[in-house]
């Protein structure tokens, strides 16, 4: 009804002689007597505007006609803003909080058209090795980029306080080189430069000029960019398959360690390295640095720490004399370097040495293990444990066996070759046992065995004969007392070296290029007469 016609019937009830219900039982009207008693005090209070139906606007309006106002022009000044930036001006001045939905009924309502914004794109890069920089976050987050260039910092200062450094040559050498600076075919006639050709880098130290070394000048960030280059290179070379980084594959390095490097770049930078004389220490660092990062992995299982030691041999095609040894992968004898590798009963490689020709392992592995000591045993008091080293049947010799037998620090399991087992060697052999961790049958037994090198001397051994159930025979040899260790777990940790070293081997042959040379230093050897 309209407010004027609601008006007259009040008036007309409120003049009328007879009661209100009196007057609702004789008349028939629109409304009832309750809301007369409304209709009258809201025309008594606000007039006609007190009669007007607020429910065709909606129930519980949250909007007042400020709001609503204030929406209209804030949308006509600037039609980009969202609803939502709109819905937090109108909380921020009018002090009313509503909801993007309110805004958007306020604005059809009177035929304002709400322009949403497009959604921002997100900024994608396309590379074509995206997968390998999960690597590169790991080296970042676990920080091995950071504690690399650290070292070689660290380093850097330390050789700047030598006689070397402060003995540097400190003018240009121009002779062999044109006018523009570049090497010319007399530079590699001069008989110093002949002379030093083969020469060791610590000869050719003293006459280095280091201050014009881009090594020397470089920042810490900028040698921990090039630390996470090198860790790529397996992967723009295609496993040592292409000898330059320069290469299409190549151009991931600028999202892998943020700057697009060039072969030639890093090379310098790994030439460089080696007049700091730095191996030795990032060798021993890595082992400290994976050690802090490995020391909450599980248990072994073994009652002692075990370390897996063995050698990896690589081919190395070189029409200069060079030390030869057997290359197993080709089935020849030829020139190779020999790395040999230390990891932990867990699989992690912690330690590693490259020789030329055959490594000297066997006796020399405990003095390999000298050099790693400290970090092997990390702070705090030494570690009253058994370790244990565990190595193939090639490193069985009996002068490994006397080596290990003059220390107490250190136990040894290994095996026997087939032509080393003779049964009338055998002093004692116990009762047959089953084996705990898989099909096969064990016997402890106490062997003699002779020095090859000294006849006559003989060493007693406790050894392990065990018969598997499809056949084959194997016997281990070990120092460790069987009251304390039992055969099933020397037997057990013997063949842990599948997973935790021969398996590793596997793996990075074909994603690390381990069984390819990388680069080798060259030193000029005295000549070797053999007499007759």
């Amino acid at each position: 009804m309209e407010p004027r016609a609601i008006a007259a019937i009040v008036e007309k009830i409120a003049r009328s002689p007879l009661s209100v219900s009196a007057y609702f039982k004789r008349h028939k009207l629109p409304f009832g007597r309750s809301r007369y008693f409304q209709y009258k005090a809201q025309l008594a209070a606000n007039g006609l505007d007190g009669l007007v139906d607020g429910r065709s606007g909606g129930n519980r309006r949250e909007l007042t006609a400020h709001a609503q106002g204030f929406i209209r022009g804030v949308h006509q000044e600037n039609p980009q803003l969202s609803l939502r930036q709109i819905a937090d001006r109108v909380e921020s001045s009018c002090g009313i909080r509503v909801s993007r939905m309110t805004v958007s009924r306020c604005l059809r309502a009177v035929g304002l058209k709400v322009q949403w914004p497009l959604p921002v794109k997100a900024e994608t890069i396309e590379s074509s090795c995206g997968g390998f920089e999960i690597i590169g976050a790991l080296a970042l987050h676990l920080g091995w980029a950071r504690h690399t260039a650290e070292m070689i910092v660290q380093e850097r200062e330390r050789f700047r306080r030598t006689a070397a450094y402060r003995g540097e040559r400190v003018w240009r050498d121009r002779e062999g080189r044109n006018r523009q600076g570049q090497f010319t075919g007399a530079y590699n006639r001069r008989a110093e430069i002949c002379a030093q050709r083969f020469a060791s880098v610590e000869d050719k130290r003293k006459g280095k000029n280091y201050s014009r070394m881009a090594l020397f000048q470089s920042s810490e960030f900028v040698l921990e960019r090039k630390c996470l280059g090198l860790l790529a290179l397996p992967l723009i070379t295609l496993n040592g398959l292409m000898r330059s980084a320069n290469n299409p594959l190549g151009n991931a390095l600028e999202h892998f360690c943020g700057y697009n490097y060039q072969h030639h770049t890093l090379d310098k930078f790994l030439r460089e390295l080696k007049y700091l004389g730095i191996s030795d220490r990032l060798l021993r660092e890595q082992v400290w640095f994976w050690r802090q990062h490995w020391q909450e992995f599980e248990s072994s299982g073994l009652p002692f720490l075990c370390y897996y030691v063995d050698g990896n041999t690589k081919p190395l095609w070189s029409k200069k004399r060079v030390k030869q040894n057997k290359v197993t992968m080709l089935g020849r004898v030829m020139g190779c370097l020999e790395q040999v590798f230390v990891h932990d009963a867990f699989g992690h490689p912690v330690y590693l040495e490259t020789y030329a020709g055959k490594a000297p392992v066997g006796e020399h592995i405990l003095g390999l293990f000298e050099k790693i000591e400290a970090a092997l045993e990390g702070p705090g008091p030494p570690l009253r444990v058994r370790r244990v080293i565990v190595m193939d049947a090639a490193s069985n010799g009996v002068a490994t066996l006397r080596a290990f037998a003059s220390q107490e620090k250190y136990h040894y399991i290994t095996a026997l070759d087939d032509n080393q087992w003779n049964p009338r060697k055998v002093i004692e052999e116990g009762r047959a046992k089953r084996y705990y961790y898989g099909e096969a049958t064990l016997r402890e037994c106490r062997l003699e065995l002779e020095d090859s090198r000294e006849k006559g001397y003989l060493v007693e051994v406790r050894a392990v004969r065990i018969d598997w159930d499809y056949g084959k025979r194997t016997v281990l040899i070990t120092s460790l007392p069987k009251e304390v260790v039992g055969a099933s777990l020397v037997v057990k940790a013997y063949f842990d070296r599948w997973p935790s070293e021969e398996l590793q081997f596997k793996r990075m042959k074909s994603f690390a290029c381990l069984n390819r040379v990388a680069g080798y230093g060259k030193k000029k050897l005295p000549e070797y007469v053999q007499e007759r």
